[in-house]
């Protein structure tokens, strides 16, 4: 029991596994074999924010009783947009609130500077969007077939 209530304690979580489901046999003939799950894999939520791919595969052994763990860390390759994560227990820190308010401020100060340096760059945008809308349709009124 006290080896659960550390998992607990320090916030432990097992990362699973693919199979096979065991990875201990005693290595006995069909009547008297048994199949445990000794080994497990725990991280915590460092980890987990760190390496979300984490996978974990149990793998076949012919030479011992016990099965390798094969441990992937698949880094992501990709540009996807990441999620912002909020932890609850920064609202308890007493530097939490004023900390929200600078960056209010913070964010408030770039959008006016962004307009005052490139003005209002989504109506930019639009105008931009319509003048193509223009170019094509006259493109395709004058075109003769031959102009791609």
């Amino acid at each position: 029991m006290d080896f659960l209530r550390m998992i607990e304690d320090y916030g432990f979580v097992d990362l699973g596994f693919y199979d096979p489901r065991y990875t201990w046999s005693n290595g006995r003939g069909q009547g008297s074999i048994v199949w445990k799950r000794l080994d497990r894999r725990l991280v915590n939520d460092n980890w987990l924010i760190s390496y979300p791919t984490t996978s974990i595969t149990n793998i076949s052994s012919v030479e011992s009783d016990h099965n390798p763990l094969l441990l992937e860390i698949n880094v992501r390759q990709d540009t996807s947009k990441r999620y912002f994560m909020f932890l609850n227990y920064w609202v308890e820190n007493e530097n939490f609130l004023p900390l929200v308010q600078e960056l209010k401020d913070l964010s408030n100060t770039l959008s006016k500077w962004s307009r005052q340096q490139y003005g209002d760059i989504f109506l930019k945008s639009k105008e931009y969007e319509h003048k193509l809308k223009q170019a094509v349709m006259s493109w395709a009124q004058t075109n003769d077939g031959n102009d791609r």
